[in-house]
């Protein structure tokens, strides 16, 4: 699956999955670091543009880790597998 300009700029497809219900995940990646509040609208709009296409996808920003600055100076740590 292609990404529509101007998402193309900064998300990658990752991978696309088809499940029994119909809904189609379509899981992406940044291309560069976007902040948070950017990142969250971005998706959105990206979500509602491929919805003009097939109201049944679904549009999910891969894991991008433990960014919490906080909880790692508090020595707390999340196990990622």
């Amino acid at each position: 699956m292609e990404l529509p300009k101007p998402f193309s700029d900064f998300f990658e497809v990752r991978n696309v999955t088809k499940r029994d219900d119909g809904l189609v995940y379509v899981n992406v990646d940044s291309l560069r670091s976007i902040p948070a509040s950017d990142r969250g609208r971005l998706l959105l709009d990206l979500e509602d543009k491929l919805c003009l296409e097939d109201p049944q996808i679904r549009v999910w920003h891969a894991s991008i880790g433990d960014k919490n600055s906080l909880r790692k100076l508090r020595g707390i740590s999340l196990d990622q597998k």
